[in-house]
């Protein structure tokens, strides 16, 4: 890496092109996006000017974000070309180039180095191992004012209020996340029937580094899913939590016993009261808690999540 001057200028260029003409690439540097560009069939040279003299390859990434594929109909890829920081060239295919999202005959779509210098999924490219992750949750409320925290490897986020429409809620943390690692907390759950009131969570998905992850696959885990018989967890294939609980992200249904709720809570792992108030509290098997205290006859509602 060249080295610059303090308070001199970077210059960016880099060279990217599309399958279709339709693709839709996002140029980040560092944790914020520097450009979004609609990519044409021919290679394009784009350039900026970096104000941060200590940026490095290492801190751009390219990301695609609208993959499209119908087979023998479209089939969406960007082309990421070659990488110039102040003159000097970073080879997109380079050993050290880290993608998300390269598809190779031998193993699909498989995360890691030394893939090549094409997208053939929404992910990304960057010149280096990546040093941190980004999580965007895209969910919604049945009401309005719903909330969920998020956990991510260490790190317990504040929680989020969500409105009626589908949103994404993008959440920056400094360490490689393993999707396994990632649960959103439904945890203020209101039903008040008489006024035709009744708080759901709907998460449609979550994306770590682009790549995405569906709330309903097969492999998650959900709490708080109103059925038939009542309250449920398991892996239910939902993306909508009607009371208070958890989308456990998981690629194991190992993880199922961790969660599933400890009865010597009560027969069903859950605790409710009704005397002006209503309680609904579950202990999980692993030792987290959670739980809403809603006090309907004083028009607010207060909450209450901790691990024990």
């Amino acid at each position: 890496m060249l080295a610059a001057d303090a308070g001199a200028e970077l210059e960016l260029q880099i060279d990217l092109r599309g399958e279709t003409g339709d693709e839709l690439a996002q140029i980040w540097v560092g944790d914020r996006i520097l450009q979004t560009q609609r990519l044409s069939t021919e290679w394009q040279r784009f350039n900026a000017n970096l104000e941060d003299a200590s940026i490095e390859a290492k801190d751009v990434r390219i990301q695609f974000t609208n993959d499209l594929y119908e087979p023998d109909v479209i089939d969406r890829n960007v082309y990421v070309g070659t990488l110039f920081l102040n003159g000097e060239e970073i080879d997109p295919n380079g050993p050290n180039s880290y993608s998300t999202a390269t598809w190779r005959p031998e193993d699909g779509i498989v995360a890691g180095l030394g893939r090549g210098s094409v997208l053939n999924a929404n992910g990304y490219l960057q010149f280096d191992e990546p040093q941190g992750s980004t999580i965007t949750v895209f969910a919604r409320g049945e009401e309005g004012g719903e909330q969920f925290r998020i956990w991510a490897g260490s790190i317990d986020f504040l929680p989020t209020t969500v409105s009626t429409e589908l949103e994404a809620y993008e959440f920056r943390i400094n360490e490689v996340v393993d999707p396994g690692s990632v649960q959103i907390r439904f945890i203020n759950d209101f039903y008040q029937p008489e006024n035709d009131i009744d708080f759901n969570l709907t998460v449609d998905r979550i994306e770590i580094d682009g790549v995405a992850y569906e709330a309903e696959a097969p492999e998650v885990f959900q709490s708080g899913v109103f059925r038939e018989n009542g309250f449920e967890s398991g892996f239910l294939q939902t993306d909508t939590l009607q009371g208070n609980g958890v989308f456990q992200f998981n690629r194991s249904e190992q993880l199922a016993e961790r969660y599933e709720f400890d009865t010597s809570v009560s027969e069903n792992g859950l605790i409710e009261f009704s005397q002006g108030s209503f309680i609904r509290a579950g202990a999980f098997s692993d030792g987290t808690f959670v739980g809403t205290t809603q006090a309907f006859g004083f028009g607010g509602v207060s909450n209450d999540c901790r691990s024990l």
